[in-house]
């Protein structure tokens, strides 16, 4: 119970990051919501293949899986569910999860910094990689 609250703030926290640096860089919602569509799969795969995780809980790509840290929260709460976790993947998915947030913080706050004054307009890749080196 405890981890599944641990997990559900953790990959809330995950997504609101990456949600909130794609708001920073595009000028309007329409183009905010063609961005986050290539985001959402990587948030839903777990819930299309939970018949999959629960049954093979050992098989590498429940591994990969339960470590990528936009995966991680959903498969990691259907692992334990399972019971099928050991404490060595537990202790590094929780670690790994922590470390990109706190990396994705400091990318979306140079993100913010860097498209805070481009109102209504709007940049390209190489804009952003330029000004993300920059700040």
């Amino acid at each position: 119970m405890t981890l599944g609250i641990v997990y559900f703030i953790m990959g809330y926290i995950l997504f609101a990051i990456l949600f909130a640096s794609v708001g920073a860089v595009v000028p309007t919602y329409r183009e905010g919501q063609q961005i986050v569509f290539f985001i959402m799969p990587a948030g839903i795969i777990p819930l299309m293949l939970v018949p999959f995780l629960a049954e093979n809980y050992s098989h590498p790509v429940t591994q990969i899986l339960t470590l990528f840290p936009i995966t991680a929260p959903i498969t990691s709460m259907i692992r334990l569910c399972v019971g099928n976790m050991s404490s060595w993947e537990l202790m590094l998915n929780i670690t790994l999860l922590v470390l990109s947030i706190v990396g994705l913080i400091l990318l979306a706050a140079k993100v913010f910094r860097a498209f805070l004054l481009m109102y209504g307009r709007k940049p390209s890749l190489r804009e952003i990689t330029k000004a993300l080196r920059q700040a």
